[in-house]
């Protein structure tokens, strides 16, 4: 009987871990090992050792996040589920980050906070508004690129500003671009 139920066990770890695995090919499946790694070195819990173990250069820094989580949503909606990508549910809190600065042009919402591992100053705040607006006012004024799209009251922001949260990162990477789960839409992330 206990022989029996063990094989049982074994049988549905391996149909399960099969089931998860069966909309993504072993090049996928290999891509999200990897992205596991970074995501997780992203959200400040992964390996010391994951440039060596991901056979990157010892001075590889992540400058941006943003192209790993696109492709990490990209493959769990392939997959049919969520594949552990931890970063992805870390997106910062009211609690975390409780203190908001609005830019001086308005179209930006800085979110930081004075206590904590995260503090910052009002100061370094504002800075970041300006340099925001000014690579808005290139970007958007100059170059005609479109406005990013509002995010309304899906988050603590509360209003069409664009959201910057100023929070400490790990030193292996620069910074991310989170986008809202409700662009996502026919197999095709925006954000």
């Amino acid at each position: 009987m206990k022989a029996r139920l063990v094989l049982i066990l074994i049988g549905l770890l391996i149909l399960t871990s099969s089931l998860s695995a069966a909309n993504l090919t072993a090049q996928e499946q290999e891509r999200v090992e990897f992205l596991q790694v970074i995501l997780s070195v992203m959200a400040g819990d992964g390996p010391d050792d994951w440039r060596g173990q991901l056979g990157l250069p010892d001075d590889f820094v992540i400058k941006c996040g943003t192209p790993y989580i696109l492709e990490a949503l990209r493959l769990e909606q392939k997959a049919g589920q969520a594949l552990g990508f931890s970063v992805l549910s870390k997106r910062p809190t009211a609690e975390r980050l409780p203190l908001t600065y609005d830019s001086p042009e308005g179209h930006f919402k800085i979110h930081y906070t004075d206590t904590g591992k995260d503090s910052t100053s009002l100061e370094y705040v504002m800075i970041v508004a300006d340099y925001a607006e000014e690579v808005w006012s290139h970007d958007i004024d100059e170059l005609c690129y479109h406005e990013p799209p509002s995010d309304d009251e899906f988050w603590f922001g509360g209003d069409d500003r664009y959201d910057i949260y100023v929070e400490v990162l790990t030193n292996d990477f620069y910074g991310y671009t989170s986008p809202d789960t409700s662009f996502l839409s026919d197999g095709k992330i925006q954000a």
